[in-house]
């Protein structure tokens, strides 16, 4: 969570984002589902490419384009969502708290699969 928590923090000094009041946000549940994916997303990196920390960046940039276009949002609307998040205390406890339970419950049904 630590390292998804650097890596937006990083694509904010790349990608500067123009607030405008107009954008609707994603819903929680809408952020959940694309930091869930991203967090999955970058296990599944680090555990094939354990050893090429640039290779894995690389390819956790291509993924995250591919993320992204899967949750048909786009760079802009997901900072402006995740920051106005993050502006709340509360609010981004509970977002980390339901992102957590979807990831316990993803590893628990992979665990009966097998």
């Amino acid at each position: 969570m630590k390292n998804l928590v650097t890596f937006l923090i990083a694509c904010s000094s790349f990608f500067p984002v123009v607030a405008s009041t107009q954008t609707p946000l994603l819903t929680q549940d809408q952020l959940i589902a694309v930091l869930v994916d991203l967090e999955l997303t970058q296990v599944m990196i680090h555990q094939d490419i354990p050893h090429d920390p640039q290779l894995a960046q690389t390819v956790f940039q291509e993924q995250v384009a591919l993320i992204f276009n899967a949750h048909a949002i786009d760079q802009v609307l997901f900072q402006q969502s995740y920051f106005h998040y993050l502006t709340d205390p509360k609010q981004f406890k509970s977002l980390q708290e339901q992102i957590i339970i979807r990831l316990e419950k993803l590893l628990q049904e992979a665990a009966e699969k097998k």
